[in-house]
């Protein structure tokens, strides 16, 4: 099991294979119960449910000159993979 992106995932149970969001939410409820104290295990239920209401945090600046700058708090897939092969 492994989560391929936002809500996307992909399985093979049973010799099964799974696709899309369904492995997602196997994967998630998977993780879920292996979290030790049910503290720990509501915290990161609650920040996963905020993660799923809420879209990606994104915030503009104006510049001087005009144009606009944005900051990610969560890098695109793309870029992150292509900042690691450039070092």
């Amino acid at each position: 099991m492994a989560t391929v992106g936002k809500r996307k995932g992909v399985a093979i149970i049973y010799g099964f294979k799974i696709l899309g969001t369904v492995a997602w939410m196997i994967w998630r409820g998977f993780y879920l119960r292996k979290i030790p104290t049910r503290a720990n295990r509501i915290s990161v239920l609650a920040d996963w449910t905020i993660d799923l209401l809420s879209s990606r945090d994104i915030a503009r600046l104006k510049t001087p000159a005009g144009g606009t700058v944005e900051l990610t708090a969560r890098p695109k897939m793309e870029e992150a993979s292509q900042s690691i092969v450039e070092k």
